[in-house]
């Protein structure tokens, strides 16, 4: 029991350790970064609508006419 106890304890230490090394490397984007991520994730569910859309109008209208 007292080897489990450690190694979720080395394991939780570790866990902090990476996510304290990513706080020091990531920082504030700048106003520009922050505008493409914006274009781009816009983009991308724009993106996903329409493939959804698309899918979705054929799916309809093939049940339509298997239940008459």
């Amino acid at each position: 029991m007292s080897e489990k106890f450690d190694e979720i304890k080395t394991e939780t230490k570790n866990f902090i350790n990476q996510c304290q090394r990513v706080l020091k490397v990531s920082r504030k984007p700048t106003r520009e970064e922050y505008i493409n991520i914006s274009k781009v994730t816009g983009l991308g569910i724009c993106l996903l609508g329409a493939v959804g859309f698309a899918v979705h109008v054929p799916i309809t209208y093939l049940k339509a006419l298997i239940k008459p």
